[in-house]
């Protein structure tokens, strides 16, 4: 399909999200293990999410909680 700059629009509904950290640097140096933890929980939560064969079409930018959206193939 060629791209006519037309504005796309999620035709789906969002499957699945997955939530990361609001400040990634802050968390880092106040503990390096809580943010190791937070790296293989969401690593974890990514590779579930794709062998349920969900993409990663979005993210949801928000000062409290920001994520990824997941949606169905």
């Amino acid at each position: 399909m060629l791209a006519k700059g037309e504005k796309f629009i999620e035709q789906g509904g969002v499957a699945r999200t997955i939530e990361i950290p609001n400040d990634w640097s802050a968390l880092l140096k106040s503990s390096v293990k809580k943010a190791i933890d937070e790296q293989t929980r969401i690593k974890e939560e990514f590779q579930k999410a794709f062998a349920d064969n969900l993409i990663c079409r979005g993210f949801e930018r928000d000062k409290e909680n920001p994520k990824y959206l997941l949606y169905k193939n």
